[in-house]
């Protein structure tokens, strides 16, 4: 009976001990070897039969009990699978959360700059020619550095919208 229980297999199997030990020392070391229920010679068929499908019905019980577990096991697998896929949706719903805002405050930024470097191109190379070497020079310099400004929001609007826009000047 020791050895039944111990086996590597531990699904349920009932054991039913019959003997003629009757005592009920013997009954205990019976149930304590792992007896699961245990009936004394003389012993009546019917008696017998009964404390059978009793343990029969147990281990029908114990067998649904263990696929629900498996079958609980293997959703419990799925779970895990599924919340790990959403946790990555999550982080990248986050993510373009984060860059659609980003892009929105790189726009406006790239707007309000777009205005005044217009302004200043404009006036620039409105200006007349200067007959002082230093004086072209410093139109030449805000010329250059208001197209390089406007090159950089060009970047800046390109990059918030993820294409390339024109602008009218």
């Amino acid at each position: 009976c020791q050895a039944i229980k111990r086996r590597e297999n531990r699904s349920y199997l009932p054991v039913l001990m019959l003997t003629a030990r009757a005592t009920v020392a013997d009954r205990i070391a019976g149930l304590d070897a792992g007896a699961d229920d245990y009936v004394t010679k003389p012993f009546h068929n019917d008696e017998l039969l009964a404390r059978a499908r009793a343990l029969l019905r147990i281990r029908k019980i114990e067998l649904e009990r263990s696929e629900a577990l498996q079958a609980l096991g293997r959703q419990h697998e799925e779970l895990k699978v599924a919340y790990e896929q959403l946790r990555s949706a999550q982080t990248q719903l986050v993510q373009a959360s984060k860059m659609a805002a980003l892009g929105e405050l790189v726009a406006g930024v790239a707007h309000e700059l777009n205005n005044p470097l217009a302004i200043i191109l404009g006036n620039a190379e409105l200006l007349p020619e200067f007959e002082n070497e230093d004086d072209r020079r410093a139109i030449q310099q805000i010329i250059a550095a208001t197209q390089r400004g406007r090159r950089v929001v060009q970047s800046l609007v390109t990059f918030a919208r993820h294409d390339k826009v024109e602008f009218d000047w």
